[in-house]
């Protein structure tokens, strides 16, 4: 029974940091795009 509590810890831990993980790379692409938007929108107004 503790093993299995001690597996099912680990698990939980590495799941939260995997999140973690999906949570900096969502906001990284966000980023990129609101960049990319951005740099679309001045070129039009340069235009």
């Amino acid at each position: 029974m503790s093993v299995l509590r001690r597996n099912f810890t680990a698990m939980g831990n590495a799941h939260s940091r995997f999140i973690f993980v999906n949570r900096r790379l969502a906001q990284a692409i966000n980023y990129t795009e609101e960049e990319c938007n951005h740099e679309v929108s001045r070129y039009h107004e340069s235009k």
